[in-house]
């Protein structure tokens, strides 16, 4: 039996110029393109045919950002329930830059949506380096039509900057994954330090409530120290299968 999927739902999508980068691998190993820009920026998307994509750590330059401890549990989990199959990975946000070549040499094709063209040039350096592909797409979150259904989608400290539009968009990318399909999320909660204005926080117990009905693997609320920020941020954390 099929898995029951559904549309995109952002008929804005098409109206909105999108330019799509590529992470790409010398001439001989070039794939045909899987997504092209309709800017002026669209070129091929490719992986490495002769990488042993299920080692983070082989030949990954010595400077490449942190893992997030999220996506490594995230994946520890995925292996347990589908082993070495993988699928679609949608990161709205960017969020931390390791997480998507983590997922990408673990197999996944991996697609990354920011506004900020910067987090994405510095995201394909760091893909080039580790000699892996990915698919790069700078677009605003809500406009970008994702491919659908997606196998997992995984998201690190970006969705808050939605602002109250937080909500409605993690229950698009709900909709838009398939039975079976894994979040990992963490997003700011409301909490005794100050955070961006207009970021939505996340009220105690709040994300859990957002995935009644699905199966939690984990789910944390914890305070901790942001040296980036220089400051303490409060954050909900979830990783959730879809029933079906």
């Amino acid at each position: 039996m099929s898995d029951p999927f559904l549309e995109p739902l952002d008929a804005l999508a098409d109206l909105m110029e999108q330019r799509v980068h590529s992470v790409y691998r010398p001439a001989d190993q070039r794939a045909e393109p899987r997504c092209s820009g309709r800017g002026s920026g669209g070129s091929s998307v490719s992986e490495d045919p002769l990488r042993d994509r299920s080692v983070y750590d082989h030949e990954s330059p010595a400077h490449m950002p942190e893992v997030s401890p999220l996506a490594r549990q995230a994946l520890h989990y995925w292996k347990r329930l589908y082993g070495e199959r993988q699928g679609l990975l949608l990161i709205p946000g960017g969020g931390a830059e390791g997480d998507a070549v983590y997922f990408a040499q673990a197999g996944f094709d991996v697609i990354v949506v920011d506004p900020s063209g910067d987090a994405l040039e510095r995201l394909e350096v760091l893909a080039r380096e580790a000699r892996v592909g990915l698919t790069s797409v700078q677009c605003p979150l809500e406009v970008y039509r994702f491919p659908v259904p997606v196998s997992m989608v995984h998201t690190y400290n970006a969705l808050q900057f939605l602002g109250e539009r937080c909500v409605s968009y993690l229950q698009r990318l709900q909709s838009g994954t398939s039975a079976g399909g894994m979040h990992s999320v963490s997003v700011y909660m409301r909490g005794e330090a100050p955070v961006q204005a207009g970021a939505y926080c996340m009220e105690h117990d709040e994300l859990k409530f957002l995935y009644r009905g699905w199966r939690l693997l984990l789910y944390t609320e914890q305070t901790l120290w942001d040296d980036a920020v220089q400051q303490y941020l409060s954050l909900a954390q979830i990783i959730a299968v879809k029933p079906g």
